[in-house]
């Protein structure tokens, strides 16, 4: 059985960057893991075993949600075992944490990737230089994107408002009747350096996002167009520092190639975002709220909606 230090549970910046809830049932999930610290994400058993002794027990979705929270912010690793397909989970904690001895059913648990393991606790360690910087460093996404685009009349509106979710209005020189639905646009068109973005891990996000500087400037590309091209441009660990790992990446893409729309993914992230105890600062998130500040930070609520998808 693993070992909770006062400490970390009271003043880890870890844990305190989660929701309430999610610091409160922390002790009774990490206690699940095994001498190695992981455990299956079997919901329904987790739920039987965990709260066996609740009269009103949290659902799936709940537990769901916390494990991604735990995740978001480096205390817990997901991966899946290539043999079985079972999904599984190892909590990151010091060595001397855990268990000396490892029964006979710890050592069968699959091991996660090492290489994996091993970027995602260097991503902990990048995002936390990215976050001491000054403010005065920090580069700003949204500004990114308005500095190249070449329009600077171009601009997105929120579900709801105005001409429809992400319309040009220069671009659409004929607006819709008052009783005409909102449009949304077709994500059809991701360019290649979007399909085949290979950085440098070497590089800094500056020097990433000037490499691909160009690809904002293409009038063709959408709002996701754009998210996907501007994540593609981050140096590999600083993806990963703000959650948006490859495969996300690549799910993604599969969105815009299937031709979901800009409305349906925002709608889509809202439901899970309410359904997993996440809090909207704006509830008509637009292309701008996507870089903003506020989902800049570990890309929590695109990624919460990449995770259930």
């Amino acid at each position: 059985m693993a070992i909770i230090r006062a400490k970390g549970l009271y003043e880890g910046e870890r844990l305190r960057a989660c929701t309430d809830a999610a610091q409160l049932h922390w002790p009774r999930l990490y206690l699940l893991g095994n001498g190695h610290s992981r455990f299956e994400r079997d919901y329904e058993r987790i739920i039987a075993v965990v709260y066996a002794s609740f009269h009103t027990k949290p659902t799936a979705e709940d537990v769901r949600g916390w494990l991604g929270e735990y995740a978001d912010n480096f205390l817990l690793f997901l991966y899946e075992d290539a043999a079985t397909g079972a999904m599984w989970a190892q909590w990151i904690t010091a060595q001397e944490n855990l268990a000396n001895y490892r029964t006979a059913e710890d050592k069968r648990s699959p091991a996660p990737d090492e290489r994996e393991i091993d970027a995602y606790r260097r991503a902990y360690i990048d995002r936390k230089r990215f976050n001491s910087r000054k403010t005065k460093d920090i580069l700003k996404p949204l500004e990114i994107i308005a500095n190249h685009f070449p329009n600077p009349q171009i601009t997105s509106v929120g579900v709801g408002d105005g001409d429809g979710v992400g319309r040009n209005k220069d671009r659409d020189s004929s607006p819709p009747a008052a009783s005409e639905p909102l449009a949304a646009i077709v994500l059809s068109n991701v360019s290649p350096t979007a399909q085949s973005a290979d950085a440098d891990d070497s590089l800094s996000l500056h020097e990433a996002l000037s490499q691909s500087a160009s690809s904002f400037k293409d009038e063709q590309h959408w709002e996701l167009s754009a998210y996907l091209e501007f994540w593609n441009a981050a140096c590999p660990r600083f993806k990963q520092a703000h959650g948006m790992t490859d495969r996300r990446v690549a799910k993604l893409q599969a969105l815009i190639g299937d031709g979901m729309t800009t409305q349906e993914f925002m709608e889509a992230v809202r439901k899970v975002a309410s359904s997993t105890s996440l809090h909207l600062k704006l509830w008509k998130p637009n292309f701008e709220w996507f870089l903003s500040e506020d989902n800049w930070s570990d890309g929590r609520f695109v990624c919460a909606y990449l995770n259930n998808f």
